[in-house]
């Protein structure tokens, strides 16, 4: 998903198998696999080999493809939700406001710098009506009870053209879908054998400006590059860091999911995070604490 982690944890994915798949199209070398109407075996063998692909004619076929533009999210019940935008630090942070209000906002003016973003939105707790718009297809949906693992993170994005996520790896070093509805967002990612060209610990270079005096391996890192459009769904693997630009007006929605090797990486660090837990909630620890405590260790590198 597009949101900021800065774990460094690599897993085995070096271990990556290759994909032989017939119905895929390899754009380039920089580039990333394209599969038309796939089944969801063909993407699960992408799943197991860690390897990302960008999937049209899945979400085509969703409600939200057809609902889900600004207008939508301005029209009642759901432009009645309070949602937290992030202004960033040059606007001030993060306010408070009705979502019809911040799509109004996005509406009022030209974005070109410091562009409001309306990130991590948890919408499964605000506009739970939401989840019947779309579906989860079965290689993307967890293996692991949901008792037994940190609940993946749901999550929409909407944003104005400009709007942009850093360089970062995703929490939990789950693996990630992220579908785009309206507008198209620029991914660039990093297979996990770049992290030491790309990161300095929770530090990440900023490659569309990149200091190589901090980051001097960075020349040769190779990122993948691909634009995703409305309609279609990017499959992003456990510890693939992604940096993210929105190039027009967007909705986008996210989710994360937890297969078996996924488990294996982070079942330790959950176990050490669900005991503190416990031990804060004996100790009477309020709900913006443990949100708080929750973020320190889901950015734990584990180590």
């Amino acid at each position: 998903g597009e949101h900021a982690s800065t774990s460094s944890s690599s897993d085995d994915s070096d271990d990556d198998e290759r994909v032989d798949d017939g119905d895929s199209r390899l754009l380039s070398a920089n580039a990333v696999d394209v599969l038309e109407n796939p089944s969801s075996d063909q993407v699960e063998r992408y799943v197991k080999a860690r390897r990302p692909v960008l999937i049209r004619g899945w979400a085509q076929q969703w409600p939200a493809y057809e609902k889900w533009d600004l207008e939508y999210f301005q029209t009642a019940p759901v432009s009645d939700v309070a949602v937290d935008v992030d202004y960033g630090a040059d606007g001030g942070g993060w306010r408070k406001m009705k979502l019809g209000q911040y799509i109004q906002v996005i509406r009022d003016r030209d974005w070109s710098s410091s562009p409001p973003y309306l990130r991590l939105w948890r919408y499964q707790r605000d506009a739970p009506f939401l989840s019947k718009d779309f579906s989860v297809a079965a290689c993307f949906r967890d293996v692991v009870p949901e008792a037994k693992r940190p609940p993946p993170p749901h999550w929409i994005f909407i944003s104005p053209a400009g709007a942009s996520t850093p360089l970062h790896l995703d929490p939990w070093h789950f693996h990630a879908w992220f579908a785009q509805l309206c507008g198209r967002k620029r991914f660039l990612l990093f297979h996990p054998r770049d992290i030491a060209r790309i990161a300095n610990g929770r530090e990440f270079v900023n490659p569309h400006d990149p200091d190589l005096s901090s980051f001097p391996g960075f020349a040769d890192a190779e990122p993948l590059d691909v634009t995703v459009h409305p309609g279609e769904i990017l499959y992003m693997p456990a510890n693939w860091a992604h940096d993210v630009h929105a190039l027009d007006d967007t909705v986008s929605l996210t989710q994360n999911f937890v297969d078996a090797r996924c488990w294996k990486a982070i079942r330790a660090l959950y176990l050490r995070f669900t005991l503190g837990k416990i031990a804060r909630a004996a100790e009477g620890t309020t709900e913006e604490e443990e949100e708080e405590e929750e973020s320190n260790a889901i950015n734990d590198d584990g180590g």
